[in-house]
Protein backbone atom coordinates (compact mmCIF):
# COMPACT_ATOMS: atom_id res chain seq x y z
CA UNK A 1 0.00 0.00 0.00
CA UNK A 2 2.82 2.40 0.92
CA UNK A 3 4.52 1.56 -2.37
CA UNK A 4 1.35 2.46 -4.28
CA UNK A 5 1.05 5.78 -2.44
CA UNK A 6 4.70 6.58 -3.18
CA UNK A 7 4.17 5.71 -6.84
CA UNK A 8 1.10 7.96 -7.12
CA UNK A 9 2.92 10.80 -5.35
CA UNK A 10 5.92 10.45 -7.66
CA UNK A 11 3.68 10.45 -10.74
CA UNK A 12 1.91 13.60 -9.53
CA UNK A 13 5.24 15.28 -8.77
CA UNK A 14 6.68 14.43 -12.20
CA UNK A 15 3.46 15.56 -13.91
CA UNK A 16 3.56 18.91 -12.08
CA UNK A 17 7.19 19.46 -12.99
CA UNK A 18 6.54 18.57 -16.62
CA UNK A 19 3.69 21.10 -16.73
CA UNK A 20 5.86 23.75 -15.08
CA UNK A 21 8.75 23.07 -17.45
CA UNK A 22 6.43 23.29 -20.46
CA UNK A 23 5.10 26.55 -19.08
CA UNK A 24 8.56 28.01 -18.52
CA UNK A 25 9.39 27.32 -22.16
CA UNK A 26 6.95 30.09 -23.07
CA UNK A 27 8.50 32.72 -20.79
CA UNK A 28 11.14 34.58 -22.77
CA UNK A 29 13.48 37.51 -22.19
CA UNK A 30 13.18 39.33 -25.52
CA UNK A 31 11.11 39.29 -28.69
CA UNK A 32 14.36 38.84 -30.63
CA UNK A 33 14.28 35.23 -29.47
CA UNK A 34 11.21 34.76 -31.65
CA UNK A 35 12.71 36.63 -34.58
CA UNK A 36 15.78 34.41 -34.46
CA UNK A 37 13.56 31.34 -34.68
CA UNK A 38 11.35 32.50 -37.55
CA UNK A 39 13.76 34.85 -39.36
CA UNK A 40 17.15 33.17 -38.94
CA UNK A 41 20.24 35.18 -39.75
CA UNK A 42 18.82 38.52 -38.65
CA UNK A 43 20.36 40.46 -35.79
CA UNK A 44 18.90 42.85 -33.24
CA UNK A 45 20.38 45.68 -35.32
CA UNK A 46 18.12 44.82 -38.25
CA UNK A 47 15.21 46.51 -36.53
CA UNK A 48 13.64 47.66 -39.81
CA UNK A 49 13.34 44.03 -40.86
CA UNK A 50 10.87 43.38 -38.04
CA UNK A 51 8.49 46.25 -38.76
CA UNK A 52 6.06 43.99 -40.60
CA UNK A 53 6.71 40.83 -38.61
CA UNK A 54 3.61 41.27 -36.43
CA UNK A 55 0.14 41.65 -37.91
CA UNK A 56 -0.54 44.21 -35.22
CA UNK A 57 0.77 45.46 -31.89
CA UNK A 58 -1.11 47.51 -29.34
CA UNK A 59 -1.04 48.71 -25.75
CA UNK A 60 -3.51 47.01 -23.42
CA UNK A 61 -4.33 50.04 -21.27
CA UNK A 62 -5.23 49.19 -17.68
CA UNK A 63 -8.19 50.67 -15.82
CA UNK A 64 -9.26 51.84 -12.40
CA UNK A 65 -12.73 51.57 -10.93
CA UNK A 66 -13.26 55.04 -9.51
CA UNK A 67 -16.57 53.84 -8.11
CA UNK A 68 -18.14 50.39 -7.88
CA UNK A 69 -21.62 49.83 -6.51
CA UNK A 70 -23.42 46.50 -6.19
CA UNK A 71 -27.17 46.13 -6.58
CA UNK A 72 -28.32 44.72 -3.24
CA UNK A 73 -31.71 43.83 -4.72
CA UNK A 74 -30.39 41.10 -7.02
CA UNK A 75 -30.70 37.34 -6.74
CA UNK A 76 -27.29 36.25 -5.43
CA UNK A 77 -27.63 32.86 -7.14
CA UNK A 78 -27.20 34.52 -10.54
CA UNK A 79 -23.86 33.98 -12.28
CA UNK A 80 -23.10 37.71 -12.28
CA UNK A 81 -24.09 40.46 -9.88
CA UNK A 82 -25.59 43.68 -11.20
CA UNK A 83 -23.15 46.56 -10.77
CA UNK A 84 -22.65 50.24 -11.52
CA UNK A 85 -19.04 51.36 -11.92
CA UNK A 86 -17.29 54.50 -13.12
CA UNK A 87 -14.28 53.08 -14.97
CA UNK A 88 -11.30 55.10 -16.20
CA UNK A 89 -8.54 53.88 -18.51
CA UNK A 90 -5.02 54.88 -17.46
CA UNK A 91 -1.76 55.54 -19.33
CA UNK A 92 -0.14 52.28 -18.21
CA UNK A 93 -0.56 48.75 -19.44
CA UNK A 94 0.79 45.68 -21.17
CA UNK A 95 2.08 45.53 -24.74
CA UNK A 96 0.51 42.84 -26.92
CA UNK A 97 1.97 41.56 -30.21
CA UNK A 98 -0.11 39.35 -32.52
CA UNK A 99 0.88 37.34 -35.61
CA UNK A 100 -1.06 34.85 -37.72
CA UNK A 101 1.24 31.93 -38.33
CA UNK A 102 1.53 29.39 -41.12
CA UNK A 103 1.73 25.63 -40.62
CA UNK A 104 5.48 25.80 -41.23
CA UNK A 105 5.94 28.61 -38.69
CA UNK A 106 3.88 26.63 -36.18
CA UNK A 107 6.15 23.62 -36.73
CA UNK A 108 9.26 25.74 -36.08
CA UNK A 109 7.75 27.28 -32.94
CA UNK A 110 6.71 23.84 -31.64
CA UNK A 111 10.39 22.89 -31.34
CA UNK A 112 10.84 25.52 -28.62
CA UNK A 113 7.44 26.49 -27.20
CA UNK A 114 4.25 24.82 -26.01
CA UNK A 115 0.95 25.19 -27.85
CA UNK A 116 -2.46 25.87 -26.38
CA UNK A 117 -5.17 23.29 -26.92
CA UNK A 118 -6.27 25.41 -29.90
CA UNK A 119 -2.87 25.34 -31.58
CA UNK A 120 -1.83 28.90 -30.71
CA UNK A 121 1.36 30.03 -28.98
CA UNK A 122 1.08 32.40 -26.01
CA UNK A 123 4.48 33.78 -24.99
CA UNK A 124 5.27 36.03 -22.04
CA UNK A 125 7.89 38.63 -21.18
CA UNK A 126 7.27 39.21 -17.48
CA UNK A 127 7.93 42.81 -16.44
CA UNK A 128 5.63 42.83 -13.41
CA UNK A 129 7.13 43.87 -10.12
CA UNK A 130 6.72 40.34 -8.73
CA UNK A 131 9.15 38.99 -11.33
CA UNK A 132 8.98 35.92 -13.50
CA UNK A 133 9.49 33.55 -10.59
CA UNK A 134 5.74 33.68 -9.88
CA UNK A 135 4.57 34.08 -13.45
CA UNK A 136 3.20 30.54 -13.75
CA UNK A 137 0.71 31.30 -10.96
CA UNK A 138 -0.75 34.39 -12.57
CA UNK A 139 -0.64 34.20 -16.38
CA UNK A 140 -1.90 30.92 -17.86
CA UNK A 141 -0.29 30.09 -21.19
CA UNK A 142 -3.04 27.71 -22.26
CA UNK A 143 -6.63 27.99 -23.47
CA UNK A 144 -7.84 29.32 -20.11
CA UNK A 145 -6.10 32.64 -20.78
CA UNK A 146 -8.52 35.42 -21.77
CA UNK A 147 -6.34 36.07 -24.82
CA UNK A 148 -7.02 32.52 -25.98
CA UNK A 149 -10.75 33.00 -25.43
CA UNK A 150 -10.66 36.22 -27.46
CA UNK A 151 -8.82 34.44 -30.28
CA UNK A 152 -11.52 31.77 -30.34
CA UNK A 153 -14.18 34.45 -30.75
CA UNK A 154 -12.36 36.10 -33.65
CA UNK A 155 -10.48 33.37 -35.54
CA UNK A 156 -11.39 32.21 -39.03
CA UNK A 157 -11.49 28.47 -39.75
CA UNK A 158 -7.91 27.23 -39.56
CA UNK A 159 -6.12 30.34 -38.28
CA UNK A 160 -3.40 29.88 -35.69
CA UNK A 161 -1.75 32.71 -33.80
CA UNK A 162 1.42 33.68 -32.02
CA UNK A 163 0.72 36.19 -29.25
CA UNK A 164 3.48 37.79 -27.19
CA UNK A 165 2.51 39.74 -24.07
CA UNK A 166 5.00 42.10 -22.49
CA UNK A 167 3.36 41.96 -19.07
CA UNK A 168 3.44 44.94 -16.72
CA UNK A 169 0.05 44.72 -15.02
CA UNK A 170 0.00 41.89 -12.45
CA UNK A 171 -2.99 39.58 -12.25
CA UNK A 172 -5.25 39.82 -9.23
CA UNK A 173 -4.76 43.56 -8.74
CA UNK A 174 -8.06 44.86 -10.12
CA UNK A 175 -6.41 46.94 -12.85
CA UNK A 176 -7.88 44.75 -15.60
CA UNK A 177 -4.63 43.51 -17.10
CA UNK A 178 -5.95 40.20 -18.43
CA UNK A 179 -9.17 41.76 -19.73
CA UNK A 180 -7.20 44.55 -21.42
CA UNK A 181 -4.97 41.98 -23.13
CA UNK A 182 -8.05 40.21 -24.52
CA UNK A 183 -9.54 43.57 -25.52
CA UNK A 184 -6.55 44.22 -27.80
CA UNK A 185 -7.48 41.11 -29.81
CA UNK A 186 -11.11 42.19 -30.03
CA UNK A 187 -10.32 45.77 -31.06
CA UNK A 188 -8.62 44.43 -34.17
CA UNK A 189 -11.50 42.27 -35.36
CA UNK A 190 -14.98 42.87 -36.69
CA UNK A 191 -16.80 40.20 -34.67
CA UNK A 192 -17.30 41.61 -31.18
CA UNK A 193 -20.70 40.08 -30.48
CA UNK A 194 -19.58 37.68 -27.75
CA UNK A 195 -17.02 39.82 -25.95
CA UNK A 196 -19.10 40.04 -22.76
CA UNK A 197 -18.77 36.25 -22.45
CA UNK A 198 -14.99 36.64 -22.04
CA UNK A 199 -15.07 38.95 -19.02
CA UNK A 200 -17.16 41.76 -17.55
CA UNK A 201 -14.40 44.37 -18.03
CA UNK A 202 -13.72 43.41 -21.64
CA UNK A 203 -16.51 45.38 -23.43
CA UNK A 204 -15.38 48.69 -21.90
CA UNK A 205 -11.67 48.02 -22.38
CA UNK A 206 -12.29 47.05 -26.02
CA UNK A 207 -14.26 50.26 -26.61
CA UNK A 208 -12.89 53.61 -27.77
CA UNK A 209 -14.06 55.31 -24.57
CA UNK A 210 -11.50 56.53 -22.05
CA UNK A 211 -14.04 56.75 -19.25
CA UNK A 212 -17.51 55.36 -18.93
CA UNK A 213 -20.24 54.37 -16.54
CA UNK A 214 -20.56 50.60 -16.83
CA UNK A 215 -23.72 48.90 -15.60
CA UNK A 216 -25.40 45.51 -15.67
CA UNK A 217 -22.80 42.75 -15.98
CA UNK A 218 -20.38 45.04 -17.80
CA UNK A 219 -22.36 44.99 -21.04
CA UNK A 220 -23.95 48.44 -20.81
CA UNK A 221 -21.68 51.48 -21.19
CA UNK A 222 -22.64 55.13 -20.82
CA UNK A 223 -19.82 57.27 -22.29
CA UNK A 224 -18.53 60.08 -20.07
CA UNK A 225 -16.56 63.11 -21.23
CA UNK A 226 -12.83 62.80 -20.60
CA UNK A 227 -11.69 63.54 -17.05
CA UNK A 228 -8.35 65.37 -17.17
CA UNK A 229 -6.31 65.50 -13.99
CA UNK A 230 -3.96 67.97 -15.71
CA UNK A 231 -6.34 70.84 -15.01
CA UNK A 232 -6.11 70.03 -11.30
CA UNK A 233 -2.35 69.38 -11.54
CA UNK A 234 -2.91 65.87 -10.20
CA UNK A 235 -1.86 62.32 -11.03
CA UNK A 236 -3.12 58.90 -10.07
CA UNK A 237 -0.71 56.80 -8.00
CA UNK A 238 -1.22 53.05 -8.20
CA UNK A 239 -0.26 51.03 -5.13
CA UNK A 240 0.43 47.33 -5.64
CA UNK A 241 1.05 45.10 -2.64
CA UNK A 242 2.85 41.80 -2.99
CA UNK A 243 -0.38 39.80 -2.92
CA UNK A 244 -3.16 38.78 -5.27
CA UNK A 245 -6.86 39.18 -4.70
CA UNK A 246 -9.14 36.38 -5.85
CA UNK A 247 -12.10 37.86 -7.72
CA UNK A 248 -14.06 34.66 -7.10
CA UNK A 249 -13.48 34.81 -3.34
CA UNK A 250 -14.24 38.53 -3.10
CA UNK A 251 -17.54 38.18 -4.96
CA UNK A 252 -18.44 35.10 -2.90
CA UNK A 253 -17.99 37.28 0.17
CA UNK A 254 -20.10 40.01 -1.45
CA UNK A 255 -22.91 37.53 -2.09
CA UNK A 256 -22.88 36.57 1.59
CA UNK A 257 -23.06 40.23 2.61
CA UNK A 258 -25.97 40.87 0.25
CA UNK A 259 -27.78 37.81 1.61
CA UNK A 260 -27.34 38.82 5.26
CA UNK A 261 -28.36 42.44 4.61
CA UNK A 262 -24.95 44.08 5.10
CA UNK A 263 -25.45 45.93 1.81
CA UNK A 264 -28.46 48.21 2.13
CA UNK A 265 -31.05 48.17 -0.63
CA UNK A 266 -31.03 51.37 -2.67
CA UNK A 267 -32.63 52.78 -5.77
CA UNK A 268 -30.01 51.73 -8.30
CA UNK A 269 -31.22 54.31 -10.82
CA UNK A 270 -30.36 57.10 -8.38
CA UNK A 271 -26.82 55.71 -7.98
CA UNK A 272 -26.37 55.81 -11.75
CA UNK A 273 -27.55 59.43 -11.89
CA UNK A 274 -25.41 60.60 -8.97
CA UNK A 275 -22.30 58.85 -10.37
CA UNK A 276 -22.73 60.55 -13.75
CA UNK A 277 -23.13 63.91 -12.00
CA UNK A 278 -20.01 63.34 -9.89
CA UNK A 279 -17.97 62.31 -12.94
CA UNK A 280 -18.88 65.54 -14.70
CA UNK A 281 -17.85 67.59 -11.67
CA UNK A 282 -14.73 65.67 -10.71
CA UNK A 283 -13.53 68.12 -8.08
CA UNK A 284 -16.35 66.72 -5.92
CA UNK A 285 -15.45 63.11 -6.67
CA UNK A 286 -15.36 60.67 -3.74
CA UNK A 287 -14.04 57.12 -4.37
CA UNK A 288 -16.55 54.41 -3.46
CA UNK A 289 -16.20 50.64 -3.82
CA UNK A 290 -18.69 48.22 -2.29
CA UNK A 291 -16.17 45.38 -2.64
CA UNK A 292 -13.64 46.94 -0.24
CA UNK A 293 -15.06 45.24 2.89
CA UNK A 294 -15.20 41.94 0.97
CA UNK A 295 -11.43 41.71 0.44
CA UNK A 296 -9.74 38.97 2.46
CA UNK A 297 -6.07 39.90 2.03
CA UNK A 298 -4.54 41.19 5.31
CA UNK A 299 -1.95 43.15 3.32
CA UNK A 300 -4.60 45.03 1.36
CA UNK A 301 -6.65 45.73 4.48
CA UNK A 302 -3.63 47.03 6.37
CA UNK A 303 -2.52 49.34 3.56
CA UNK A 304 -6.05 50.60 2.98
CA UNK A 305 -6.45 51.43 6.68
CA UNK A 306 -3.15 53.35 6.56
CA UNK A 307 -4.32 55.34 3.56
CA UNK A 308 -7.64 56.22 5.16
CA UNK A 309 -5.93 57.40 8.34
CA UNK A 310 -2.85 59.18 6.99
CA UNK A 311 -4.01 60.39 3.58
CA UNK A 312 -7.35 61.96 4.44
CA UNK A 313 -6.66 64.96 2.21
CA UNK A 314 -6.32 62.75 -0.85
CA UNK A 315 -8.80 60.76 -2.89
CA UNK A 316 -8.09 57.15 -1.91
CA UNK A 317 -9.75 54.02 -3.25
CA UNK A 318 -9.56 50.38 -4.27
CA UNK A 319 -9.96 49.28 -7.88
CA UNK A 320 -12.15 46.33 -8.86
CA UNK A 321 -11.97 43.45 -6.42
CA UNK A 322 -8.43 44.45 -5.37
CA UNK A 323 -5.67 44.04 -4.50
CA UNK A 324 -4.74 47.33 -6.18
CA UNK A 325 -5.28 50.63 -4.38
CA UNK A 326 -4.86 54.18 -5.68
CA UNK A 327 -4.32 57.74 -4.54
CA UNK A 328 -5.17 60.83 -6.59
CA UNK A 329 -2.80 63.68 -5.76
CA UNK A 330 0.33 65.53 -6.82
CA UNK A 331 3.00 65.16 -4.11
CA UNK A 332 5.45 62.35 -4.92
CA UNK A 333 7.40 62.73 -1.70
CA UNK A 334 4.32 62.65 0.49
CA UNK A 335 2.80 59.66 -1.25
CA UNK A 336 5.98 57.56 -1.30
CA UNK A 337 6.20 58.04 2.48
CA UNK A 338 3.52 55.38 2.71
CA UNK A 339 6.31 52.82 2.40
CA UNK A 340 7.64 53.87 5.81
CA UNK A 341 4.20 53.29 7.30
CA UNK A 342 3.41 50.06 5.47
CA UNK A 343 6.87 48.48 5.87
CA UNK A 344 6.39 45.72 3.33
CA UNK A 345 6.94 45.23 -0.41
CA UNK A 346 5.04 47.96 -2.23
CA UNK A 347 5.14 49.03 -5.87
CA UNK A 348 4.05 52.62 -6.60
CA UNK A 349 3.33 53.72 -10.16
CA UNK A 350 2.61 57.35 -11.05
CA UNK A 351 0.48 57.76 -14.15
CA UNK A 352 -2.37 59.77 -15.70
CA UNK A 353 -5.94 59.25 -16.77
CA UNK A 354 -6.12 58.33 -20.45
CA UNK A 355 -7.79 61.12 -22.40
CA UNK A 356 -7.65 62.99 -25.68
CA UNK A 357 -4.72 64.97 -24.27
CA UNK A 358 -3.00 61.93 -22.75
CA UNK A 359 -3.52 59.22 -25.32
CA UNK A 360 -0.36 57.15 -24.91
CA UNK A 361 1.75 55.43 -22.30
CA UNK A 362 2.89 57.79 -19.56
CA UNK A 363 4.01 56.39 -16.21
CA UNK A 364 6.85 56.43 -13.71
CA UNK A 365 7.89 53.84 -11.14
CA UNK A 366 8.48 55.58 -7.81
Amino acid sequence: MKQIIKSVALTAYLSFNATLNNYNRNIIKSEYEIYNKLIPGRTSGDIDQFGTFWDYTDTAYAKVNLTLHLDANVNVSEDYLNLCSLIQKICWGDDVYVKRISANESHILSQNYSQTQDGDYLLLIDETFQGSGNAHKHFPLDSTNLISKALNVTRQEDEKFLVLTRKKVPAGTGFGGGSADAAVILRHCTNQDNMKLIGSDVPFLASNYNVGLVTGIGDKIIPIDDITLDEMHEYIYLLLVDDMSSTTDVFANARKMISNGTFKSTQFESIVESTISMARNFSNFVPQNDLTPCVLSPKVKRLYDILLEKYRNYKVGMTGSGSGLYIIGNNDKDITQVRNLYQDNLCIIKTKFKSGKNNGKCYTLL
